[in-house]
């Protein structure tokens, strides 16, 4: 358990194993709005357990954030502005960008924080960094405010996203309390080096919206859920993040580091490279 100092940093489970992290096309396409059809990489799902990016289950005009939890996907999209569509799939997700883990593979450990008094995504990410220098994490969360965005327009008009701010990125929500499904990448200082840069440019950036810009790299996508977990619960299965409950879900949103945990029950991907 995470304490509030983290005085105590022990993961209740731990395995020999490390994954890959696969990444699947390039987050500049998105950033620079140049997503075309012949971008949009078919089938998936059939190649990732959990991922975080973009996706869409017609054409590029709907895509939107997605985040894809045991090979089932979820998106979100402005459907007729304001309005956010949220839909779900087994089959048919395509994207111009996802990273995340391989279809089949293991977290290195089970963790379940519990910091009642509420600690930052960034701090959190590097108190886990000290030991994991570069991983993924999926699992459920309570926050005591989850501050997110999502795109509001599709990035297909040949123009910077992070340029045209108010055109393309929903002003910043806070959501207090909330729970989510999460999936999320982190690379600290250390573990850039386990990566090429080339690899590194494609799978992170900064959201204009997002106030820490430090050295560590992340990011984090959530499926908002409106049914609490039962976190004691779900702490005694040691694949709990298998069991997420896809008709719980109802918006994927693009997670910002001043979010404020308070509880969760996580899955560690510690990661190498391809």
């Amino acid at each position: 358990m995470l304490k509030q100092h983290f005085d105590d940093f022990n993961p209740y489970q731990t395995f020999p194993v490390d994954s890959v992290l696969k990444v699947i096309g390039d987050v500049k396409i998105v950033l620079n709005g140049c997503v075309t059809e012949s971008c949009m990489e078919d089938h998936v799902l059939d190649r990732l357990s959990f991922a975080l990016g973009g996706g869409s289950f017609s054409d590029c005009s709907c895509l939107g954030e997605a985040i894809i939890l045991n090979q089932i996907g979820y998106t979100s999209h402005v459907s007729s502005p304001p309005h956010l569509l949220t839909i779900k799939g087994e089959k048919d997700l395509r994207s111009p960008f996802l990273m995340g883990i391989e279809k089949g593979g293991s977290p290195s450990a089970l963790l379940h924080i519990d910091v009642q008094t509420g600690i930052g995504l960034e701090q959190l990410f590097e108190r886990i960094g000290q030991r994991f220098p570069a991983y993924a994490f999926v699992g459920c969360f309570l926050f005591d405010t989850l501050s997110c965005t999502y795109l509001k327009k599709a990035p297909i008009f040949q123009e910077s996203i992070n340029e045209n701010v108010g055109k393309y990125w929903a002003t910043a929500e806070k959501h207090s309390p909330c729970y989510a499904y999460v999936f999320g990448v982190v690379v600290t200082e250390k573990g850039r080096h386990s990566f090429s840069n080339e690899l590194l440019q494609k799978a992170f950036y900064v959201n204009p919206l997002e106030k820490n810009k430090g050295q560590i790299l992340s990011h984090t996508h959530a499926a908002l859920i409106e049914i609490p977990p039962v976190f004691l619960d779900l702490k005694q299965d040691l694949r709990f993040y298998e069991a997420l409950d896809p008709s719980f879900v109802t918006g994927v949103r693009h997670v910002l580091t001043d979010s404020i945990a308070k509880e969760g029950l996580v899955a560690l991907f510690e990661l190498r490279k391809e």
